[in-house]
């Protein structure tokens, strides 16, 4: 990988810290009356996750054990290609706990507090569509850190990713007003989130630079199809104006939206225009679970490293793709060749 010491940017990621059980079915519609349906997210209770997975390790084909969660998935991503990272959320005092963090190789959890029971996501994916939907149940006890105690001056980018426990907005708000003037701010609300309209997350999005976002959330969040609702997000969000920090370090204009587009790849929206990139194609879709967040390191790398706005978009494509190759985080096993071809990107496009 090239040496990238003296410009390296560090990350914190704040979100869910799940374990992810991943289920490959013959049909996805059998399991509806769990409120079940293709590409959606239901947050329910651990009885009925009890009784959903008796059913799956009856019915399924497959199944998996991993890692999961939206920031905990970038980051961990990021961290396998040679980034500093650290990470602030929950995990249970159980076993399922120390599974969630031993997949956490490399990220500095020290400011993850563990009590209770784990948060999980059950993962229920096509055998023939790919489709896949997600039911997930939140930690028992939602006792976080103090962020006070959170060096400002250890990280330079902040990335923020739902937590389904309704103290959890009101924590990551706390944080962006902490952190806010002398930081990236990113933002992906997931269907969490963004369920909860605009009024409720307002206070997030002014605060953020860099806002990831798929059709479906900006329907849920604003009411609005994209075409009529990421200008007005973009003028809702934080200006350059309000940052302590240089961010002349960076060749992404701020703010922006990355709209992400599944097969048809993704757009970068900002005041400069838009920047449209193709998805990569794969011979086999394995999982699409978290590609959305594999699209997210792969950008961030990328910004980070000093690339512009097209090849951060087109690192996260590549990334993504890889994602959609294996189950959970498997991929990753290939961090160091995958790492080795974003730096090539980087590098080659730079000499143009």
């Amino acid at each position: 990988m090239i040496d990238y010491s003296n410009a390296m940017k560090r990350i914190l990621g704040c979100g869910a810290l799940n374990l992810d059980y991943i289920f490959l079915v013959d049909d996805l519609s059998a399991f509806s009356k769990f409120g079940l349906y293709a590409g959606r997210e239901v947050v329910g209770n651990r009885q009925t996750a009890k009784e959903l997975i008796s059913l799956l390790n009856v019915r399924a084909i497959k199944s998996v054990c991993s890692g999961g969660g939206s920031a905990a998935n970038t980051l961990a991503i990021l961290s396998r290609l040679g980034m500093s990272c650290l990470f602030t959320g929950v995990v249970g005092d159980d076993r399922e706990g120390r599974l969630i963090l031993d997949s956490m190789k490399g990220v500095d959890c020290s400011f993850v507090s563990r009590h209770g029971l784990s948060p999980i996501c059950i993962v229920v994916l096509d055998v023939l569509t790919r489709d896949r939907a997600l039911y997930v149940v939140g930690p028992e006890d939602f006792i976080m850190p103090d962020t006070l105690n959170i060096d400002s001056g250890s990280f330079d980018i902040l990335h923020l990713t739902s937590l389904v426990n309704e103290q959890g907005l009101d924590f990551q708000m706390d944080m962006v007003q902490q952190f806010a003037r002398n930081h990236v701010i990113c933002f992906d609300p997931g269907e969490v989130y963004a369920s909860k309209g605009m009024d409720n997350i307002k206070q997030l999005i002014s605060n953020t630079d860099i806002l990831f976002i798929t059709s479906h959330e900006l329907e849920l969040l604003t009411g609005k199809d994209h075409t009529s609702s990421i200008g007005w997000l973009i003028d809702c969000m934080k200006d350059q104006n309000r940052h302590n920090m240089s961010i002349s370090q960076y060749n992404v204009s701020f703010p922006a939206v990355v709209y992400k587009q599944g097969a048809d790849g993704a757009t970068l929206y900002s005041k400069d225009g838009s920047i449209k990139v193709p998805a990569v194609s794969v011979d086999q879709v394995e999982d699409n679970t978290g590609a959305g967040d594999a699209f997210a390191a792969g950008f961030l790398y990328a910004m980070s490293h000093g690339a512009d706005p097209f090849i951060s978009m087109r690192s996260g494509a590549v990334l993504a793709s890889y994602s959609l190759k294996a189950f959970g985080r498997g991929w990753l096993e290939d961090s160091t060749e995958i790492a080795r071809g974003l730096d090539e990107l980087i590098l080659e496009e730079g000499k143009r």
